[in-house]
């Protein structure tokens, strides 16, 4: 009988000494002792990334789910040795010792990735889902709530695998594996700010449908809430996407922006027109999207490749993908002091955001009139809305993958006194 320990003798260069990023050295031993003497012919130690899926698939009679596991090794160094342990005797009761070093890649081998996203996907994909469990770096005690679903796994471990030859087999002899053991080695890689996914009116992006992004809405404001006339029409209006959500998991956070530009359009083209609508808050709302893929690909067999195992059933041929979101909300932020500036029909909106203290750099800051507007006075506002790293949570980086990828949306609601609201949704990025 033998026993296999792994142990680390290196950090990782984040806030947690745990969580290793590109670049970061991985030093440990394996410690072997046996019970008795025994004859070892080999000894595997290898750093090894696996992602994997699951699909729970109902027939006609939900009774029993047809599940269906996908799983990918995108990674596998292995330990080299300066003297190959071949054909020797470990002694009972004695500890043998194997020294590794491991270093985190900053890109894949193109082997590794058969999909025609070559370019993503050839990016080490973090650690998430699966037994992991994410701890806060302030309290090591508390554990961080996972979006991740059980549904889609990234796993990095170390093993290390004891084997002797055995005669038989088509060459004489065959390897028989006397023992195994792995240690999960929690792994952010380097992910750096990507350029912002070009969007257009009405939204349409090759990660989502229509529907997912909204960067501009109207809403027509009544008068009161038993009055049927109306006041105007209020447009909320996103002009870029928010910079991007720096640190979290792995370095302290470093929080984002984005701006909203509101624009109310009175029912009146005279100066009769009433007050523009009160505001009160906002609500933030980060959307957390894992979307997970199984099936069939051609893949290098060498390599790991795409292999669909352990199936209750013959899986049908293609590829299926799921989606998995959870929301997680931020503190509301109150806007009642926020001061609407009246303009005629000639006004010029750079002269406004230079008032107001922004950028005035005027097309990007411009609203189009409401498809309500006939002319005549309208009111403008601006509001930069800060986005921290929400507290609790254990959100990864923004990424793609073979089989799994992470991306975020961010809802943001204005609440109006009238007890009604116009919420916009855009895309935001987490990176390190």
């Amino acid at each position: 009988m033998l026993d296999i320990s792994i142990n680390l003798k290196s950090a990782g260069s984040g806030l947690s000494h745990e969580l290793y990023t590109t670049n970061d050295e991985i030093v440990g031993e394996v410690v072997i002792i046996a019970t008795d003497d025994i004859h070892v012919d080999d000894l595997d130690i290898s750093f090894i990334g696996d992602t994997q899926t699951r699909f729970d698939n109902f027939g006609a009679a939900p009774v029993t789910p047809n599940i269906s596991y996908t799983a990918k090794r995108f990674l596998h160094l292995q330990q080299p040795f300066e003297k190959p342990p071949c054909g020797m005797i470990l002694k009972a009761a004695h500890p043998h010792s194997f020294p590794f070093n491991f270093i985190i890649p900053d890109r894949l081998l193109p082997s590794s990735c058969p999909c025609l996203h070559s370019d993503e996907h050839l990016l080490p994909p973090p650690t998430m889902g699966g037994a992991h469990r994410w701890h806060d770096h302030h309290h090591s005690h508390q554990t961080l709530d996972d979006p991740t679903p059980v549904m889609a796994q990234v796993a990095y471990t170390i093993t290390a695998k004891v084997l002797y030859n055995k005669p038989g087999g088509t060459h004489g002899r065959r390897s028989v594996q006397l023992a195994d053991f792995s240690r999960p080695v929690c792994v952010v890689p380097d992910f750096p700010e990507s350029p912002p996914i070009f969007l257009q009116q009405p939204s349409r992006s090759r990660d989502a449908p229509a529907s997912e992004y909204r960067l501009r809405q109207e809403k027509p404001i009544s008068n009161g809430l038993f009055s049927r006339g109306r006041a105007g029409c209020l447009v909320v209006e996103v002009p870029q996407q928010p910079s991007a959500l720096k640190g979290g998991l792995r370095t302290k956070g470093s929080p984002a922006s984005t701006t909203l530009l509101l624009r109310f359009d009175p029912a009146s083209d005279d100066d009769s027109c009433g007050p523009p609508p009160q505001l009160e808050d906002v609500k933030r709302k980060i959307q957390a999207t894992t979307v997970f893929r199984a099936g069939q690909m051609e893949a290098d067999p060498a390599y790991g490749g795409l292999v669909s195992a352990r199936p209750q059933q013959q899986q049908q041929q293609g590829r299926q993908q799921r989606s998995y979101t959870e929301a997680v909300a931020l503190p509301s932020l109150c806007v009642s002091g926020a001061r609407w500036v009246r303009c005629g029909a000639s006004w010029a909106h750079e002269r406004l955001f230079e008032e107001a203290g922004g950028d005035g750099r005027g097309l990007e800051t411009m609203v189009a009139p409401s498809s309500a507007y006939r002319g005549g006075p309208y009111y403008l506002l601006k509001l930069v809305i800060p986005v921290e790293y929400p507290s609790g949570k254990a959100l990864v980086p923004s990424f793609r993958s073979c089989l799994v990828d992470r991306m975020y949306r961010l809802d943001v609601t204005v609440t109006l006194g009238s007890f009604s609201s116009v919420a916009v949704r855009v895309p935001i990025q987490l990176c390190t």
